[in-house]
Parts: structure tokens; C-alpha cells; sequence
């Protein structure tokens, strides 16, 4: 018995080492088959009895051959081996962390389900071996990952595995998780809403990191597919019910969409996929926000703390309006929870705010006040930024026209050239609303009041473009140009004013003749 673990041992060696010499291999198999012909002989009376009742476990990967049940049996005899391996797994060298992944794949192949009991202390080292900066190791790691979900008992390694990824979620607990859940058998949809439910946890889905991300949508695309395995196609008779599929549709839903919406600005990859993995749950999409978007705003925490524009719940509010936009379901809540939002974050997490509902600001004229003060906020940045929003907006009524119009032209004078520029910009994309059911007297009362409003504007830019700045004067230039297009009658009148002699009178001059 002892020379048979002797050649155990040399066997599992030898494989790791020589894994890419065919010829050499192929010579090891032989002996290790023969070393377990001996066994069996030794044990012929006990392995007999375990051959009857022998099966090839269920979705067996084909690219394995299966060890014989004597040489099987040898392994599960020591699996002492196991505590060396993932010492080793753990090396610095790069080449014995390869081999020692290996030498667990093969323990793993041979010892099958008694491998199960050896899950708790398998499972930390090898989560890390899965995110390991070898590629080679990384796959080798996933492989193992893949036989433990096929060779060993469901109940056990899910206890272990869910308890530590619940604990524990870095990049290689989810890639981990996800392979060896992904390769089980059916009995996984029996954990599909409690999986759904660790995920949830902002500690699991707010990790912001790209792969983390990436990774993380590969493994809910494999629950949603699960979704109608369960759901859908009652695979399971009993198990589905509607309570469950609306709570499980829910976790599954809020996860993927803050997954589109941390990413809405960053990483359209990610955007682009999660929103591909939503429409599984349910190709209407606009049915998933309408049945569960209010309750995900109203989930976010934290809204009344002073969020800069790299918060969390900032960043959530701000994607899910990029992607979700404003509909009647969740109008409210989202109004709500942005009006609390911009009432406490700082001014770099306001304009984070305002970048993204800039296009429906129309919807949200009272918090246009906020903007205006951030245009002329302490910090350059924030300045920029604010008149950056600016830019994305449509037409205004004529009350939060003029309030913006104001804050805009005096950052002509800004100290930042860029802020000046910007504000420039700005003016020329003024433009009024006027609603379509006012009356004919209301819209051209209004349209009056604009053009005695923009007409000290409009002076202010002339002034301006005595400025030396070459991009600056080009910049109000440009704008004035857009702004002729609609008040014509008015540009002219004071362009007339301006004496021969001035240097911009030939440019306004132009700009006349050409519109």
C-alpha cells in the first residue's frame, strides 16, 4: 500500500510537470493505471461491492477521461495531499502556483464528491488563484472551479461557498462563484433567489471596478437564464410561484440596472451589456421600470449626506437617469429623490446630477435655482461644469430663461479663460419656450420680454469682443451668429449703434450678411 501512494504521489507530480510532453504522459497514465490494478487486487472484496453502484456523475466533461475506480479510490484515501497543494498555490513563483492548480485539478478529478468535505479549506485559496495576474493559472484555477460544481455534492460546496462570497467579494470570489455554480446540476435553481439576494447587498453590487463588473454581469446573465428556467419554464414543480418570481425579477433587475448605471458614463462596454442582460429578464424593458424602478430609487441611501460626485448613491442617480430617463411610474420618486440629492451634495456632486438630467431639466424647472449658483460656485471646475450642463439644454420659459441667462453672461469676466469661453458658448445656445397651449398675447408678451432682457446681453458681448483673447472673441462670435437667427431685428439695431471705426463692426457686419 505504501509504494501505491509512493507512485500517487510521483504520479500527480509527474503529470503537472510533463503536461505538455504527449509521449511522456501518455507513459505515466499507463503506470498509474497499472499502480491501480494492483490496488484492486489488494481490495478486490471492498471495490467490488463499490463498482455495482459506480456511475459516471451527470454532465461529466468530455475532455476528461475518468480515472478508474481503483485509482479513484487511492486518492480518497489521501487527501493529506491537499494541504501541500494549496500551500503552494500560494507560492510566489509563478511556475509551482501553475503546477500546484494543476495537481488540485487532478485531485479534484479523482477524488470526486469525497473531495466535498475539503471544500470549506479549498474555496479561499482557490477564489484567489482565480483572479491570479498569471492568465495560465487564472484559467487553470476556473477549471477546478468548473469540476467542483460537476464532481462534488451540491448542498455542501453551495453552504460553504455562499457563506464566503457573502463575507467575501472580491474579483475571484465572483469569478469562482460563478464557474462552479454556472457547471452544476439543477439543483442550483433551488438557490437562485437566495444568490439573488447576497448579490443585492450593496457590499457585493457597488464594487465599481470594471472587470469586477464585467464579471459580475456574466454571472446574472447565467441567473436570468435560470430566471425562466425556474419561472418560466417550471422546471422544478413546486418551486416556482408568483410571490417568488416578482421578488426574484426585482433583485435580479436591481442589480443589473446599477450595474448600467454606475457605468453610464464610463464604460459604455458595460452599459451596452447590462442593458443586454436586462432585456432577458424581460424584452420589455420599460415594463421592468414601471414595476420596479420606484422601489430601487427609493432604495438608495445616503442621499442626504453632503455626496461629492464620486459618492455612490451619486453616481446611482445620476446612470439611472441616463438610462432609465423620466417616465410617469417613477416620475415622482426620481423627482424626489433628486430634489434631495441637490439639496445636500456638494457642487461637484450637484453638477454630476445636472450632467445627466440636463435634457429633461424642462421637467425639473425649480431645480434650474441650483444651477444658476453653481455657474457662479468658488471652484473653476465646478463653474466649468455647470455652464458644460448648460449646453445639453433645450429651450427655457422665459422666468428660468432670464435667471440663467444672467448668471451665465457675468461669467464673461470669469478669471478662468476657460470658464469664459464656456460661458460664451453658452449664450448662444439662449433660447425661449414658449408652451402650446398659450395664447398668441402671452407668447408675443413673452417674446418681448426676452428680447428686452438679451438686449444688455447682447451689448455685454459686443463689449467683449474687444477682449485680445482670440478663442474668446471667435467663441462670442459664433454665438452671436446662432442668436441672430432669431432676433435679427434686434442684433441689428445694435450692431448700428456701433461706430464705424470699431474693430468688431466688420464682424458683426458679417454676421448680418450671412444669416
Amino acid at each position: 500500500m505504501a509504494a501505491i501512494m509512493a507512485d500517487f504521489g510521483t504520479y500527480l507530480l509527474e503529470v503537472s510537470l510533463t503536461d505538455d510532453t504527449a509521449e511522456v504522459r501518455d507513459d505515466i497514465h499507463v503506470r498509474w493505471k497499472e499502480a491501480g490494478e494492483l490496488y484492486y487486487k489488494e481490495n478486490e472484496t471492498e471495490l467490488s461491492k463499490t463498482k455495482l453502484i459506480d456511475h459516471t456523475p451527470a454532465n461529466y466533461p468530455t475532455e476528461y477521461e475518468r480515472p478508474t475506480l481503483p485509482c479513484r479510490a487511492i486518492v480518497q484515501r489521501s487527501m493529506r495531499i491537499v494541504n501541500l497543494v494549496l500551500h503552494e498555490m500560494e507560492e510566489w513563483k509563478e511556475d509551482i502556483r501553475l503546477h500546484a492548480t494543476k495537481l488540485l485539478k487532478l485531485v479534484v478529478l479523482h477524488a470526486e464528491k469525497a473531495f466535498s468535505t475539503l471544500f470549506l479549506e479549498v474555496n479561499p485559496v482557490l477564489c484567489k488563484t482565480c483572479m491570479d495576474s498569471d492568465k495560465d493559472i487564472a484559467a487553470e484555477a476556473l477549471k477546478v472551479a468548473q469540476l467542483c460544481g460537476i464532481l462534488l455534492e451540491y448542498d455542501t460546496w453551495s453552504k460553504h461557498a455562499l457563506t464566503e462570497f457573502s463575507k467575501f467579494h472580491t474579483l475571484g470570489h465572483v469569478k469562482c462563484l460563478h464557474a462552479i455554480y454556472q457547471s452544476s446540476g439543477v439543483d442550483r435553481l433551488k438557490d437562485l433567489t437566495k444568490i439573488a439576494t447576497i448579490l443585492t447587498d450593496t457590499e457585493v453590487c457597488h464594487v465599481l471596478k470594471e472587470n469586477y463588473q464585467l464579471e459580475l454581469l456574466g454571472f446574472l446573465e447565467t441567473l436570468v437564464t435560470d430566471f425562466h428556467r425556474v419561472f418560466t419554464a417550471n422546471e422544478i414543480e413546486g418551486l416556482a410561484n408568483e410571490s417568488d418570481r416578482m421578488s426574484t425579477e426585482k433583485m435580479l433587475y436591481t442589480v443589473i440596472l446599477k450595474s448600467a448605471a454606475f457605468a453610464y458614463e464610463d464604460s459604455q462596454t458595460i452599459r451596452d451589456h447590462a442593458l443586454q442582460v436586462l432585456a432577458k429578464i424581460n424584452p420589455s424593458t420599460e415594463q421592468l421600470h414601471e414595476h420596479h424602478l420606484a422601489d430601487v430609487i427609493n432604495s438608495l441611501e445616503n442621499l442626504e449626506s453632503s455626496n461629492s460626485d464620486a459618492a455612490e448613491s451619486i453616481l446611482l442617480l445620476a446612470g439611472i437617469v441616463f438610462v432609465c430617463g423620466f417616465r410617469r411610474p417613477y416620475y415622482d420618486a426620481l423627482r424626489q429623490a433628486l430634489k434631495t440629492a441637490l439639496q445636500h451634495a456638494t457642487p461637484q456632486g450637484k453638477i454630476k446630477l445636472f450632467s445627466s438630467i440636463s435634457i429633461f431639466i424642462t421637467l425639473l424647472p425649480m431645480e434650474l435655482k441650483t444651477l444658476a449658483g453653481l455657474i457662479e460656485d468658488n471652484s473653476i471646475a465646478t463653474r466649468a461644469y455647470a455652464l458644460r450642463t448648460l449646453l445639453a439644454m433645450g429651450a427655457l420659459d422665459f422666468e428660468n430663461l432670464k435667471l440663467i441667462a444672467y448668471a451665465v453672461v457675468s461669467r464673461l469676466d470669469d478669471p478662468s479663460s476657460e470658464v469664459r469661453e464656456m460661458a460664451a458658448r453658452c449664450l448662444g445656445r439662449l433660447q425661449l419656450s414658449v408652451s402650446a397651449d398659450c395664447s398668441s398675447d402671452d407668447e408675443s408678451s413673452a417674446r418681448v420680454r426676452w428680447d428686452d432682457t438679451l438686449k444688455p446681453i447682447i451689448s455685454t458681448m459686443f463689449l467683449h469682443l474687444e477682449n485680445p483673447e482670440l478663442k474668446l472673441r471667435a467663441t462670442i462670435l459664433e454665438s452671436l451668429g446662432r442668436l441672430v437667427v432669431h432676433h435679427r431685428s434686434l442684433i441689428k439695431g445694435l450692431a448700428n449703434e456701433v461706430a464705424e471705426g470699431c474693430p468688431y463692426k466688420k464682424d458683426l457686419d458679417n454676421i448680418l450678411a450671412h444669416q
